[in-house]
């Protein structure tokens, strides 16, 4: 890196405190309880079905990022989108190009999380926010097919072909 011992040591020490800063804490997946992540990512998974910008908007923090995984193999976001209205309008926009019969709350990592089930019951895209202050600060989505196959509808048929 070209770097001194001290300049590494700095650098580090810079990482950490923007990244404190951006999520709100340090360390953790979560500022908040289980029971307002819980609530908000109900409210979220409520107003995305329906595609209520609003809604999404007040759900979201001001300086919001949602970020997208399409893998190549899915439309998805190439960059991160950043602020709570132009996150909101992008999730509203995604509910709408790609529907889906129904969202199943569900857990990753230990954090609520929300999967988007198709018509045929295979999961098309799964959620999971950051939520601190009351709100979510970030939103991750993973759209990319190859892994989406783990993850199984709880209504969904087993697939003989699958561990």
């Amino acid at each position: 890196m070209d770097r001194t011992e001290a300049g590494a040591r700095q650098l580090a020490h810079r990482a950490r405190q923007r990244l404190a800063r951006a999520d709100g804490q340090r360390g953790g997946v979560s500022g908040a309880d289980p029971a307002t992540h819980a609530r908000l990512t109900e409210a979220f998974a409520a107003a995305y079905a329906r595609g209520d910008v609003e809604t999404l908007r007040r759900i979201l923090a001001e300086d919001a990022v949602t970020v997208n995984d399409g893998g190549g193999r899915a439309s998805a976001a190439r960059n991160p989108v950043y602020g709570a209205d132009r996150s909101a309008r992008f999730l509203a926009g995604i509910a709408t190009r790609f529907p889906v019969a129904r969202l199943e709350r569900t857990e990753f990592n230990g954090a609520p999380g929300v999967l988007a089930i198709g018509t045929d019951g295979g999961v098309r895209s799964a959620a999971v926010a950051h939520v601190s202050g009351g709100r979510v600060r970030r939103l991750y989505m993973v759209r990319t097919p190859d892994k989406l196959s783990t993850l199984r509808a709880r209504g969904a048929a087993a697939d003989p072909g699958r561990r």
